[in-house]
């Protein structure tokens, strides 16, 4: 599933403000007191877009994700997870369809995610004395930085945006786009209490629906070349198109829809809250 909203600015505008709207409401209807459980993970990230449009050329593309988290309990049910990421991400028309190979093109993006999602456990299940599994579906929002790179003959990580490989920046196109942008977070996980201080996690997914199609650095139409090399250089040209000879105005990705990241992670947890309760315990 691909995100289409940013059709329309205004469309995009009026469905992150109820968005957000809808999530104070569920954090002002909580209850004040809480335990602190911080956390680390690492894992695999993965993308769908204009260079991997289906599960297979993602599985091929997959790359490294980190993260750091805080989590806060409300309820033993209810949580706030406040989180900062980062994830690799890479798309080559290699795995492609055999329709979009023509286009040679290739991206490896680098992404520093920050964001917020409330968590609900669905399931809270005693497994023996001090074991306990749940798992929980989250949702939130997150605004993350991406920077779209690739190779070019024997330089690595040519920044792609500064580029405007579809023209951005020349008179006639677009601006540059953006290389900051919000995603709504949908994440599903299962956790396993080892101890009261300790628990293991597996975020099984952790899908971001995303409101930019310039994860890959591909969304519209190659440019005038001739007017790419005058203004740009050579190298502009070469990036813009790497495949067979292609004319201004030939589709060079999709721009009806969004491009989207996910990642697969482990993690450990380390609850405070139960550390900070046995200290004061052991003062009594």
């Amino acid at each position: 599933m691909r995100c289409n909203i940013n059709s329309n600015p205004l469309n995009q505008f009026l469905f992150m403000k109820n968005y957000i709207l809808l999530l104070f409401g569920l954090f002002i209807a909580i209850p004040s007191f809480a335990q602190l459980e911080l956390g680390i993970k690492a894992g695999g990230a993965f993308y769908f877009g204009d260079l991997a449009a289906d599960n297979k050329s993602s599985i091929h593309n997959s790359k490294e994700s980190f993260g750091l988290h805080a989590r806060y309990y409300f309820k033993s049910n209810l949580s706030v997870q406040a989180s900062f990421n980062y994830a690799q991400i890479i798309g080559t028309d290699a795995y492609s369809a055999a329709s979009n190979r023509y286009r040679n093109l290739s991206v490896n993006t680098f992404i520093n995610e920050f964001s917020v999602m409330p968590e609900y456990s669905f399931i809270n299940k005693k497994i023996g004395e001090s074991s306990k599994f749940s798992m929980y579906a989250a949702t939130g929002l997150s605004v993350f930085h991406f920077t779209p790179t690739t190779y070019y003959k024997s330089s690595a990580y040519i920044r792609l945006q500064e580029i405007g490989t579809e023209g951005q920046g020349m008179a006639g196109y677009d601006s540059p786009y953006s290389q900051v942008s919000l995603a709504i977070p949908m994440s599903l996980g299962t956790k396993l209490a080892i101890t009261d201080f300790l628990s293991i996690e597996w975020t099984i997914l952790n899908n971001r629906i995303t409101f930019t199609d310039y994860l890959d650095d591909v969304s519209t139409l190659y440019p005038n070349l001739d007017q790419l090399r005058a203004e740009k250089g050579q190298r502009a040209v070469d990036l813009s198109t790497r495949g067979t000879n292609r004319k201004e105005g030939d589709g060079r990705g999709n721009a009806d829809t969004n491009d989207w990241f996910g990642t697969m992670t482990f993690g450990l947890n380390f609850n405070i809250g139960a550390v900070s309760m046995k200290k004061k315990k052991g003062k009594k």
